[in-house]
């Protein structure tokens, strides 16, 4: 079968479905129809333990040092210093966010999803582009936020309701919680080029007017979605088992990097 070489003993993810032509039409269309695609078993159940176990060490050896960013923070749908500035004018429209971030250079080059996102054999990228319908697809040039990795403890840590700044997110789950981690999203979508926040629409969905959808995830699951279009959240975790997730950074031109409130905002440090 296709794969990329093994990298310290570790088997690469298969190249097999990121390369079939029936996972790039499924994948396209349900982004299409649904605004969200689903693609299972991008890892297999052994890539996604041995890539826990690994940020489970770095949490431990960084217990003393707290180099990892860990942090409860309140913002609003629209994740920037407007969307801070109106959400500390109207208690009602914070929204409470809390997890730990292992940042890129943090993150082990034998992690699966280190081999995936790096590898120049990887078709991950030819993959993004028929699924977006896009030209270019690039990885983000930021040590920081190029490929990052979220633990959400099971003691309520989420990621509440928001927008993202940018169009393409990719991302894969690692680890299932025991109970919560649900991904949610609101399938109406506001315009690709509209940087505003649909207070009506956020206001219906806080409120539980307005139901959201909930996407079935398992471990090894590659998951597509307009990021920059579609509200979306993390229901917080609960139980015994963390929740794991790898972020995938990748932008519609080339040269990206995080400002320095991202930076800050997400990792705690600008370098």
């Amino acid at each position: 079968r296709a794969s990329c070489p093994k990298k310290n003993g570790m088997e690469a993810p298969s190249m097999d479905i990121l390369s079939s032509a029936t996972a790039v039409t499924r994948a396209r269309d349900s982004l299409h129809s649904t605004g969200i695609a689903v693609v299972p078993d991008v890892l297999s159940y052994t890539q996604c333990q041995h890539t826990v176990k690994l940020i489970n060490d770095l949490l431990v050896k960084d217990a003393s040092n707290s180099s990892l960013f860990r942090k409860e923070v309140f913002h609003a749908a629209i994740l920037n210093d407007l969307g801070d500035q109106k959400a500390q004018k109207d208690e009602s429209t914070q929204l409470r966010s809390c997890k730990t971030c292992v940042a890129g250079d943090q993150i082990p080059p034998s992690a699966a999803p280190s081999i995936l996102y790096y590898s120049e054999e990887s078709p991950l990228m030819e993959f993004l582009k028929q699924v977006f319908d896009t030209e270019h697809v690039y990885r983000t040039e930021d040590k920081l936020g190029c490929l990052n990795i979220h633990v959400y403890e099971p003691n309520g840590d989420e990621l509440n309701w928001h927008y993202d700044n940018g169009g393409i997110a990719v991302t894969i789950l690692l680890q299932e919680p025991d109970e919560g981690g649900v991904f949610e999203y609101v399938r109406q979508a506001r315009p690709a080029n509209d940087a505003s926040e649909d207070a009506a629409l956020v206001k219906r969905v806080l409120s539980g007017e307005q139901k959201p959808e909930q996407a079935n995830v398992r471990a090894g699951s590659l998951v597509l979605i307009r990021g920059n279009e579609h509200l979306h959240r993390v229901t917080p975790v609960h139980g015994v088992l963390p929740r794991v997730l790898a972020v995938l950074s990748y932008e519609s031109t080339p040269g990206v990097t995080l400002n320095e409130y991202t930076r800050l905002k997400f990792f705690g440090r600008c370098s």
